[in-house]
């Protein structure tokens, strides 16, 4: 949901590049949640580790194309 808020505030000059972006962004959302949900089943160490590398990917895509907001 929050990829398509995200879209409708693109420019158009660089709109297929940040497409692109907040594709990966909503990738690495999906990602981090995948893994915290076999963490719940299995509460293993390198699940947190995965949860919190797609969530620092996730923020340093947001940071690429809002960097004033970020």
């Amino acid at each position: 949901m929050e990829g398509q808020v995200l879209t409708g505030l693109l420019t158009q000059d660089n709109q297929l590049n940040e497409q692109n972006i907040v594709q990966k962004m909503t990738e690495q959302m999906n990602y981090a949640i995948t893994a915290l949900n076999a963490y719940k089943k299995n509460p293993n160490p390198q699940y947190a580790w995965k949860i919190q590398e797609a969530l620092m990917n996730y923020k340093m895509n947001y940071q690429s194309i809002f960097p004033k907001v970020s």
